[in-house]
């Protein structure tokens, strides 16, 4: 079975709190700052497409200054997620799948996070989902839901049919991180509070670290997002997760290696 691949990083990288060495060096300039960041990071989510359909020329610099398989995750537009709440998109969608058009060769997964409020309605979804697909048809599309009762055996079912990943999450009051919707994983860390602040301890990372490593030799691919970035802890979570997985590969090469001379 060929191993799954993994991603790491973080939701958003132009921060000014990160800059002054509290993750970007004072030697880098902000016009720098992603180019710096890929790296450290093989993806990142792009949360500014959320708010409002970005210049061409802008994405295009994107795709130029970072390597060849850096993954971007594209934070699907509010306009269909929060105004029209999935409701006869077909229209936005068009105008988002437009003004992204340059990015998209290099854009991995699409991530759609709905508004607390939102509590599905499975035909309305279903329909959103089929339009989605012809629209973007092969993408990886991963659902953040902010209202416990929206989590539902129904919803479940539903997003196993279309093939969309339920996003693992911490989010206060929505913690999931046991449904797996998909043959690939998204996850979310929000913070230790679930409110974008706060460290996450090595006892934690570990805890994910464990469970990351499973899903990888199941040969699932693994995205994992930190979101905590107040104080600049998102970046530096990330790096620690990709330390404790690297130590794991480490460790697993080792006792192939010692298995194999005990076998000798």
């Amino acid at each position: 079975m060929t191993k799954g691949r993994l991603f790491v990083g973080t939701s958003g990288w132009s921060y000014p709190h990160w800059g002054r060495g509290v993750f970007y060096p004072k030697t880098v300039p902000t016009q720098k700052w992603l180019e710096y960041y890929a790296q450290k990071f093989n993806a990142v989510e792009v949360n500014s497409t959320f708010y409002r359909l970005p210049a061409g020329g802008l994405l295009k610099r994107w795709v130029d200054v970072t390597p060849a398989d850096f993954c971007f995750v594209i934070k699907v537009w509010r306009r269909l997620s929060h105004e029209l709440r999935l409701k006869e998109a077909e229209d936005a969608l068009k105008e988002f799948s437009s003004a992204i058009e340059p990015i998209i060769q290099k854009t991995s997964v699409y991530l759609l996070q709905m508004p607390p409020s939102y509590i599905p309605d499975i035909g309305q979804m279903d329909t959103f989902f089929s339009l989605w697909f012809t629209v973007f048809p092969n993408s990886r599309l991963a659902l953040e839901l902010r209202n416990r009762k929206a989590f539902s055996d129904d919803t479940f079912e539903l997003l196993k049919k279309r093939g969309v990943c339920l996003v693992l999450e911490d989010y206060k009051g929505c913690e999931i991180d046991d449904v797996v919707t998909t043959h690939w994983i998204y996850i979310r860390r929000h913070g230790p509070s679930g409110r974008y602040r706060g460290k996450y301890d090595e006892a934690q990372l570990q805890k994910d670290a464990k469970k990351i490593k499973n899903w990888l030799k199941k040969g699932m691919d693994v995205y994992v997002f930190f979101n905590n970035d107040f104080g600049g802890y998102a970046p530096e979570n990330a790096l620690q997760l990709m330390s404790l997985m690297n130590k794991e590969c480490l460790k697993r090469k080792k006792e192939v290696k010692k298995c194999k001379v005990d076998n000798e």
